[in-house]
């Protein structure tokens, strides 16, 4: 959907280089072969199985975006939805690498610790590099059992942007984030964590974001503070910053109507995806200057995200 021109291409930003280029889409976005294995001499692969997932989106992506709504969407449509999304969330290039990057921290504070090899295998550690590819890849298949119910449980509002100042895709569409305070030991970024933020690009004008349902009680709880302030005095509204866009939100997440995103907003959705992305950006326009300046702040950001493990 976000292809360039009359083909299936697209404009590429390369993080660790900073090089440019355009490519057609399957060339660059799809990891080949990760779900091929060998079982003894035998191959196999479980790729059908996920082209399944994709071709049931499909259609209730396109519905999505011809009605320019959410509203459009069956239970059964949320439900595929979700399970595509689950299988989105860990089989990607970047939800590998960190995974594996994760692994490896604590494997490597473990035996600074005094673990051997033959201690850790033995509480259950798999140090195999083939055995680790078997695990990730049943990790892919029980994606929807594990993940998908926090998609399904959220509330889903559709974003949309002008033409003009369009969104980007990175190499791991699914983006996270949480503006809540980080008082926990575990982080404020999971996909069940309270406050958390998912944003998924379905083409260069429109996205879908999925909230915590919490964020959602909050904007509904103001839309309704905001009427009784417009009723009884409506010049206090002055101290709040855009009334109109809390209450525009607020109806959004009952209609399912699209919202349009401020500047601000466009900005922020787009460099989370340059910070989910492991290895590239894609654009319908070629425009990645919020990328550059991004990857030449930071080094950090030349990779996708990492946990740290202490």
């Amino acid at each position: 959907m976000f292809r360039h021109g009359k083909e299936d291409q697209l404009h590429v930003f390369t993080k660790e280089t900073e090089k440019t280029f355009v490519s057609a889409a399957r060339n660059i976005a799809a990891e080949s072969r990760f779900y091929d294995f060998k079982l003894g001499e035998e191959a196999h692969t479980i790729e059908p199985i996920l082209t399944k997932i994709e071709s049931t989106a499909k259609p209730i992506f396109k519905r999505i975006i011809d009605a320019d709504s959410l509203a459009v969407l069956t239970p059964d449509d949320r439900f595929h939805l979700s399970v595509f999304f689950a299988i989105q969330f860990v089989r990607t290039k970047a939800a590998r690498a960190a995974t594996d990057d994760m692994e490896q921290q604590f494997l490597a504070l473990m035996r600074d610790r005094g673990f051997s090899d033959d201690q850790l295998r033995d509480s259950g550690f798999e140090l195999d590099q083939y055995k680790r590819a078997v695990f990730a890849i049943k990790r892919g298949l029980e994606a929807p059992k594990a993940f998908g119910q926090s998609f399904l449980d959220n509330g889903w509002l559709l974003f949309g942007t002008p033409k003009n100042d369009p969104f980007v895709i990175g190499d791991h569409p699914m983006a996270l984030q949480n503006t809540r305070p980080n008082d926990g030991p575990y982080g404020n970024i999971g996909l069940a964590v309270p406050g958390v933020e998912i944003y998924f690009p379905l083409t260069p004008t429109r996205a879908l974001a999925m909230w915590c349902r919490s964020n959602g009680d909050m904007f509904r709880r103001a839309a309704m503070q905001i009427g009784v302030l417009q009723r009884r005095a409506a010049g206090s509204l002055d101290a709040l910053q855009d009334p109109e866009r809390i209450c525009r939100t607020a109806d959004a997440l009952g209609t399912g109507d699209g919202l349009q995103c401020s500047p601000e907003n466009i900005k922020n959705f787009n460099w989370l995806q340059v910070v989910h992305a492991e290895s590239h950006v894609f654009s319908s326009v070629g425009e990645f200057g919020l990328v550059r300046e991004s990857v030449a702040q930071s080094d950090d950001l030349r990779r996708g995200r990492r946990m740290q493990v202490s």
